[in-house]
């Protein structure tokens, strides 16, 4: 279960030339992304539904058992904890925060290696519409390399609550943003 937490990008070898699992490649990137955006999107709407009881007990009238509630902290501790997967709170939004960063730090290094890939998950269609290219991961860091990756990852991330959100957000883009999608067909391979 820890695994799904570790920083990547920390992790022994990663970064040495010649490693198959290289964090300096776009789809490990991608992958790690988005295994890791589903915990924040979810601890993002558990934060929001303790944050909407806290305050549902704090207006509840004074006397009532809701309000009395609001300074038993043993009874909070344990509602808190239950709501955040039975981890100790304040640990638990510090790991996420961390998970948030780690992600950050992935789209920087996505987007650094890759400046077509994010924009084309957002919006598809202006690559998906040309003819196949017969190259892929010769093409590092061009169009011809995103095809691949958005033809087999365009559904899932679709599919991953919050991604769309998240990748809009640190592109500071709309929904359907625009990206040179030209396609090399005449590659000398």
């Amino acid at each position: 279960d820890q695994d799904k937490f570790e920083d990547m990008m920390e992790c022994e070898h990663s970064w040495e030339e010649g490693n198959e699992y290289s964090c300096t490649e776009v789809s490990f990137l991608l992958i790690h992304t988005l295994i890791k955006i589903p915990f924040i999107t979810e601890y993002d709407a558990n934060m929001e539904n303790w944050e909407s009881f806290q305050n549902t007990l704090c207006d509840s009238d004074p006397g009532t058992n809701s309000h009395k509630m609001v300074n038993n902290y043993l009874a909070m501790k344990r509602i808190e904890d239950f709501v955040f997967g039975g981890c100790e709170g304040k640990s638990y939004h510090k790991l996420i925060e961390k998970q948030r960063d780690q992600v950050n730090r992935y789209l920087d290094k996505i987007n650094e290696l890759n400046k077509y890939l994010l924009p084309a998950l957002l919006n598809p269609e202006p690559l998906l519409s040309q003819p196949r290219p017969k190259y892929y991961f010769r093409c590092p860091g061009e169009t011809n390399e995103v095809y691949f990756f958005v033809m087999e990852c365009s559904r899932i991330f679709n599919f991953i609550s919050g991604a769309r959100e998240l990748v809009v957000d640190y592109l500071g883009c709309g929904q359907t943003p625009s990206y040179d999608a030209k396609i090399d067909y005449n590659l000398p391979f």
